[in-house]
């Protein structure tokens, strides 16, 4: 496999799935090995259009004067990410490869089911009081999903162009705020602190589209 992946220049984000093919007696077992690489990801004018999306929210137009009492005067952080992520989508297409997308769904299944586990509530019956069958449920968590990664793969991309970056001190300082002991020795193997850097450069990022 390693072999394999060096020879063609993959660069896989994922484990490999293995999917066995053949596997008759007293012959070689041949798989197929599925993986998923980073997509391309072209931002072309995102600066622009994360602008224009600022711009159009600060604009006023007649007949809102009726509707400012009952309207927030300013739109809570939450929202003005919401505006920006759905222009960003529209504008960039990401080609999100498959096995992501399932990995996504499967993740969001099991945490459903872990969920209802504690509230002692069958998949049955939860299907059931949201009027969906499995497959809908699934195709549910396969659209969230695609955006969820579209959006996750977007980020990264604003963050290296904008060479927003996370120090080790960060790192440190985030694993020394965690009350527990064991937790904290837990969390500093490289595996952890790799996800650790993640989550505060994405949180890097996400203010810097927020100050513009």
């Amino acid at each position: 496999y390693t072999e394999t992946i060096q020879k063609k220049n993959y660069k896989p984000i994922t484990e490999p799935h293995i999917h066995p093919t053949s596997m008759d007696e007293n012959k070689d077992w041949v798989f197929e090995v599925e993986i998923a690489e980073y997509p391309e990801v072209k931002l072309g004018s995102y600066l622009d259009i994360i602008k224009a999306v600022k711009v159009k929210n600060a604009i006023w137009t007649p007949g809102k004067d009726e509707k400012k009492s009952e309207e927030p005067a300013e739109k809570t952080e939450d929202q003005k990410l919401r505006a920006i992520f759905h222009a960003l989508l529209e504008k960039i297409t990401i080609r999100v490869p498959e096995l992501l997308i399932r990995e996504e769904v499967n993740y969001s299944l099991s945490r459903l089911l872990q969920q209802l586990d504690r509230l002692h509530v069958t998949l049955d019956d939860y299907l059931k009081s949201v009027q969906k069958t499995a497959d809908q449920l699934r195709q549910d968590f396969a659209v969230n999903g695609l955006t969820t990664l579209q959006i996750e793969f977007i980020l990264t991309e604003i963050a290296k162009d904008q060479k927003l970056e996370v120090s080790e001190k960060e790192i440190d300082e985030v694993i020394a705020a965690i009350p527990d002991e064991n937790v904290r020795k837990a969390n500093q193997t490289s595996r952890q602190r790799a996800l650790i850097a993640s989550t505060l450069l994405r949180q890097k990022t996400v203010e810097w589209l927020l100050t513009l």
